[in-house]
């Protein structure tokens, strides 16, 4: 168990928060984000935080569905890889662009 966790530290540590997918290796051009949120516009705006895992996304819209009791969506767009940059938590991004306009993937009642 200390093993897993040692593994995870040094992981956690080489990450290189602020640093678009770019300049930490990412190789394509574009990429799918995803970002869970409550109902209304689906739009990403500079700022927001995000996530390229879709399953991160719909567990984080269902977890707010049911402690914020308000229906949630997760939304999807392809944008910029250059626009996407590391977030302090491991999965988790911040989208640097302009607004962008994303597409209703999935819809959570509360």
């Amino acid at each position: 168990m200390l093993n897993i966790f040692m593994e995870f530290k040094s992981w956690l540590e080489e990450r290189q928060f602020g640093k678009s997918l770019p300049e930490t290796g990412y190789p394509d051009r574009f990429v799918a984000i995803y970002r869970a949120m409550q109902q209304g516009a689906p739009m990403f705006k500079n700022g927001d935080y995000v996530t390229r895992s879709r399953k991160f996304a719909i567990d984080h819209a269902r977890h707010q569905a049911a402690v914020e009791e308000e229906d949630q969506m997760v939304v999807r767009a392809t944008v910029a890889a250059s626009d996407v940059y590391e977030a302090y938590n491991p999965g988790e991004y911040f989208f640097g662009g302009k607004p962008t306009e994303g597409e209703v993937v999935l819809t959570i009642q509360a």
